[in-house]
């Protein structure tokens, strides 16, 4: 009975070790997983605008810039930006419909966010082709956006897609490199981003 026991109990050891560093393997292998975003040296914070205090008036324009303007402004501070949606921040995909396009086969889901001039050089992604959101792109002129390589495939500057349950047109301006969106172990997707000051008053970009 004793040698069964120690028999027993070796074998569970050595199973344990075995998935202890299979495990520390996988975690090892994760840290370095290309994200396609930088992760120093970054400050995350959440914020929410009452939509009560906002009626009828575009939330980037009035409360979101000014507090961009201030933040900019605070000692060591290189960069600030706003987005609805961190990458490895939420949940759930928020996804939008891009229909038919020269380039896709049909219509096609896209993970979605707005996001505000500065964001790719906060979060260090870089730029394929074209360019990022600037002060070009305001509440009054052409709505743009901006794709990632999965979305948008090569020579689609100056191109338009439609997009969401109430369609929207924007003209494509850049393309970016793609970024993990939802966790680590999840492949990169197609995705998009809109002007955060360009978003419709009904704020549907889905």
């Amino acid at each position: 009975m004793r040698s069964l026991l120690l028999v027993g109990e070796l074998a569970l050891s050595i199973t344990l070790l075995i998935d202890a560093g299979l495990m520390m393997h996988t975690m090892c292998a994760l840290r370095h997983v290309p994200l396609g975003f930088r992760t120093d040296h970054l400050l995350l914070t959440s914020l929410n605008a009452p939509g009560d205090l906002y009626q009828n008036l575009n939330v980037a324009t009035v409360a979101w810039q000014p507090l961009l303007d201030v933040v900019r402004r605070v000692p060591g501070v290189r960069e600030a930006a706003f987005s609805t949606v961190m990458p490895l921040k939420h949940p759930l995909e928020w996804l939008t419909v891009v229909y038919k396009t020269d380039w896709t086969e049909g219509n096609v889901d896209a993970v979605v966010r707005a996001a505000s001039p500065g964001l790719m050089d906060v979060l260090g992604v870089r730029m394929r082709s074209g360019r990022f959101f600037d002060e070009r792109d305001t509440a009054t002129s052409l709505p743009v956006t901006v794709v990632n390589r999965y979305l948008g495939g090569n020579n689609v500057l100056g191109k338009q897609i439609r997009f969401g349950r109430i369609p929207e047109t924007a003209t494509i301006v850049g393309v970016i490199d793609p970024i993990h969106q939802d966790a680590v172990t999840d492949p990169s997707s197609r995705s998009m981003l809109s002007q955060r000051g360009q978003i419709p008053r009904s704020g549907r970009i889905v």
